[in-house]
């Protein structure tokens, strides 16, 4: 298994999406990845941010996560601005499923 982490700092959503994936896919080697879970500050266009990690990883990654009130890595603490924090996990042995209930 190997996981990677991204973070970044910019008010351009959809750019910001693609720079935090590119990050952890860098950092944690990332050749196929199984799942992301991506969490971005209030202050971002969540589904730019969204687009922004398709981008990347194409629509058939899961995706799951939410907005934040801060991101912490092993690098960064933030609490302002437009930050986004992703972790990627890729396993050759683990299955993963996401499923969601509608509000409906």
């Amino acid at each position: 298994m190997k996981v990677g982490i991204g973070y970044d700092d910019q008010k351009k959503a959809i750019s910001l999406g693609r720079k935090v994936v590119e990050n952890a896919v860098k950092n944690g080697n990332i050749e196929r990845p199984a799942l992301v879970m991506a969490f971005c500050s209030g202050r971002v266009d969540h589904e730019e941010f969204f687009k922004g990690l398709q981008v990347v990883v194409g629509n058939q990654v899961p995706i799951i996560g939410g907005s934040a009130i801060g991101i912490i890595t092993t690098d960064i603490l933030s609490y302002e601005g437009h930050m986004a924090g992703v972790a990627i996990i890729e396993s050759e042995t683990i299955q993963l499923r996401v499923a969601s209930a509608g509000s409906g």
